[in-house]
Formats: C-alpha cells, sequence, structure tokens
C-alpha cells in the first residue's frame, strides 16, 4: 500500500479537532489483566490496531471469554489454561514479552512466535530475568530470540530481587505478571524510571503494589499472591500520546495550521516528547485535565510555531520520549541549530533500526542527518523536498514520514505504509478530517 502526501500546491493546513485511537500500551495491559481478573471487566476506547488484536487472540487461545460490542471490549471471568497450539504474537513485542512474563507466572506450558521481524527483535532482555526469577524459558539462539516455550516448573520462586540491566517498561511489567502469583514479595529494581502504566492498572484492579523512585532507580515491589485480589474493573482508556505526537508535530509544522486533540492520556512517564517540544519553544497547550481509572488525560491543542529551538537529548531524557524520537527528527529539520539525541541504542532494536531509517529516508527528502551509534544529529532550518521513501515495515517511521512529507515541497509517496494499520488505522483518515492533502 502506497500512501501519498500531495503538497504541490503548499496547501497543507491543519485546522481542527479530534480524539485519537485508544492508548495501545495501556491496551494490552487491560486486556490482560481482564483476562487473569475475577468477574466482568469493560474496556472503553481500546486500541484499534494489529498489535493489540494479536494480545486479544492469544488470550482468547489461552481460554478468555472476550465479547466486542458497543465499542467495548468485555472479558468473562474465565480460568487461563494450556494453550492448544502455538501463540502468535505477529508484529507485538509488547505482546510476546508481557505474556513471557505472564505465562511463567502462571506456570503453564505454552510456546510464543512471530512475524519475520518480531523474531529478529531481542528477547533475552525478558527472558534472562524470568530465569534469574525461578521461571523456565527456552529460546532459539541461545535464549535470545523467539520462538519461546515456557515450560512449567515445581517450585516457586528463586529470587526475590531482581534488578534489570536495561530500562525497559516490557521488561519491569513481564516480571511483574511474573510475580502475580508468587507466595513471596518481589522486588524489581530497574536502573532508570520507566513508564508506569502496569504499575497503575495493577493497582486500579485491586493489586498490593508499592514503588519507591529516586532519582538513580525505581524500587518496585508486589506482594505475595496478588492474583487473588484481581477483580474486573469499567476500565476507560485514554487516547494514545504516541500516536497524537504525529497531529501535534504536523499542527506545529505546517504553517497556519492549528490541531486539538481531545482525551489524550497524559501520563507523567510518557509525555516527554510534549516537555522536549516545549522547551523547543513549540506553541502548546493543555485543557481539561483529569484522572480516570488511574490515567491522567486531557485535551492538547498545537499551533505552528515559526521559529523553533534545537535541543540536546541525553540518555535520561529517552525512556519517556523513546517512541517519539523518529518524528522529533522530522522536526528538528526545521528547528534552528543543531539537534543532538544520545543514549538512544534502543531505537535499533524497534520494529526496524530507526535511527538509521529515518536517517536514510530523510536524506532522500534532503535533511541534513547524521546517524550516531546511539542516536542522530539533525541540522535545520532545511527546507524537505517531496520523494519515494520506505517504512521498513515500521508504523513510526511511516507516520513520521507522512508528517515530513506534509511541510515538503511536492509529492512524497511512502512505499509499505500499511503497517500504520499497527497503532494507528485512522491515520490517514484523521489527517484528512484536518485539512491534509493524503490518499
Amino acid at each position: 500500500m502506497y500512501l501519498i502526501i500531495d503538497n504541490t500546491q503548499n496547501n497543507n493546513k491543519l485546522h481542527g479537532e479530534l480524539e485519537v485511537p485508544g492508548d495501545k500500551s495501556i491496551s494490552h495491559r487491560a486486556c490482560i489483566l481482564g483476562a487473569i481478573s475475577k468477574g466482568t471487566t469493560i474496556i472503553k476506547g481500546i486500541a484499534p490496531g494489529r498489535d493489540v488484536n494479536a494480545t486479544k487472540k492469544c488470550l482468547e487461545r489461552l481460554g478468555a471469554n472476550i465479547r466486542n460490542e458497543n465499542k467495548k471490549t468485555i472479558f468473562i471471568s474465565s480460568t487461563l489454561s494450556e494453550p492448544e497450539n502455538i501463540l502468535d504474537a505477529e508484529n507485538s513485542g509488547t505482546t510476546a514479552r508481557l505474556l513471557l512474563g505472564l505465562l511463567s507466572g502462571l506456570n503453564l506450558f505454552s510456546c510464543i512466535t512471530g512475524d519475520s521481524s518480531l523474531n529478529k527483535r531481542p528477547m533475552d532482555r525478558v527472558i534472562n530475568p524470568l530465569l534469574e526469577l525461578g521461571k523456565v524459558v527456552k529460546s532459539r539462539n541461545n535464549n535470545t530470540l523467539l520462538p519461546a516455550t515456557v515450560i512449567p516448573t515445581s517450585y516457586d520462586t528463586k529470587k526475590t530481587h531482581i534488578f534489570t540491566k536495561i530500562a525497559s517498561a516490557q521488561v519491569k511489567s513481564a516480571l511483574l505478571l511474573a510475580s502475580l502469583n508468587s507466595t513471596k514479595n518481589i522486588t524489581i529494581t530497574e536502573p532508570q524510571i520507566t513508564r508506569d502504566h502496569t504499575e497503575r492498572i495493577l493497582k486500579f484492579f485491586g493489586c498490593n503494589i508499592s514503588s519507591a523512585k529516586n532519582s538513580i532507580c525505581n524500587n518496585i515491589t508486589i506482594y505475595s499472591k496478588q492474583i487473588s485480589n484481581l477483580y474486573g474493573q469499567t476500565f476507560d482508556v485514554p487516547g494514545d500520546i504516541s500516536s497524537a505526537a504525529f497531529l501535534i508535530g504536523a499542527g506545529i509544522l505546517v504553517p497556519n495550521s492549528q490541531v486539538r486533540l481531545n482525551n489524550v492520556g497524559l501520563n507523567p512517564t510518557r509525555i516527554g516528547f510534549l516537555n522536549i517540544l516545549t522547551k523547543m519553544g513549540a506553541e502548546i497547550s493543555i485543557t481539561n485535565k483529569q484522572v480516570m481509572s488511574g490515567e491522567p488525560r486531557g485535551n492538547i491543542t498545537a499551533k505552528y510555531t515559526q521559529n523553533i529551538n534545537n535541543i540536546k537529548l541525553k540518555k535520561e531524557d529517552i525512556p519517556d520520549a523513546i517512541d517519539e524520537l523518529p518524528l522529533l527528527a522530522v522536526i528538528a529539520t526545521q528547528a534552528h541549530g543543531t539537534t543532538e539525541i544520545t543514549g538512544a541504542k534502543e531505537l535499533r532494536f524497534k520494529e526496524s533500526d530507526r535511527i538509521q531509517a529515518i536517517k536514510t529516508e530523510l536524506k532522500k527528502m534532503g535533511a541534513k542527518i547524521e546517524e550516531l551509534y546511539d542516536g542522530l544529529t539533525v541540522t535545520g532550518p532545511t527546507p524537505l523536498k517531496g520523494a519515494e521513501v520506505n517504512t521498513y515495515g515500521d508504523h513510526r517511521i511511516a507516520m513520521a514520514l507522512a508528517i515530513a512529507g506534509l511541510i515538503a515541497t511536492g509529492r512524497t509517496v511512502i512505499h509499505s505504509a500499511d503497517c500504520i494499520d499497527i497503532s494507528y488505522p485512522s491515520f490517514q483518515t484523521d489527517l484528512q478530517k484536518l485539512g491534509a492533502s493524503v490518499e
């Protein structure tokens, strides 16, 4: 599938307001909690993309009773059991890593695989700490790649304090899910604070969990046998800040634009992108702040900003903005001076090598961008020109290039753009609603 952005007349002024799809990270977790909690769980505003659907299909294979009605996803109390077939996480790293934690904690024999892209992504970052915890997981390539098999054990947790080597919400979440059935209190220490959706949703469903944060690390303790404390809830998923980011970026970059996005998640561990844009001088405002289902949210307005400043980002800035960094590279092409992003090596292990991908494709459009081993440098402001570009099957690269196309002269053709459906199926439609010339 091609996505074509026609800017030959420089007429892509964007105006209007809308709601972006539900948060993908939160939707995965809500589905998993709904599947293992007593009673009925109703999830409103669930993310519609392929990744979350992969999680739902895996949970159904494990015995979850799921209904979809009136734009709600309903989980009826059920007991998960050993699946008869292999669980396919498709392209979703979150599905694979969280289920490895959940199933090892439930002691269910199971095998998890993914598509050709996911089966190349590192899984040892999750498998190794699960082994430390006392779980038995075997996978190919010396326990580093999918497919992976969870093997039941006859003993409880080996260690009660796990130190994760990398700052990853997926690793932390897998360990928390693996600990739900333990007869011991388990503490997880992560080297940097990462997104805390799992801790929040566990508390919302009744789990006794505590967190002690300081400037150096984050200690999370989950108390024994918490799976018995989980009860079904009505959960309202906020709009996905990582999806909203692309429309925010468009509002800032496209001349004479103003965009308002309603009910967007504003979790403090996810708004690094907004904080970065504010430091760069972007015109952004937030109204109607509130908390629902344990997650803060509000309305975000982004206005065209003619003078954007460069910024230097280091390792400590990265976790709260990891998904938005390819888009930030696009924005940096229009900033004054050289923007430097370092400490972002994790980008090389996403759906694509995002450092290499965004550098290669933006260069085709005339950007002054260079690759570092752990990041990028981008010098601006630089006029972009339309080009034929590739997505590498990566939804965030595809959408970042679409925003670049909105400010490039001429016509931009994005190849293999169907990957956008992984997280934001209505992306093209939403851009059109705001006035963009996209086909």
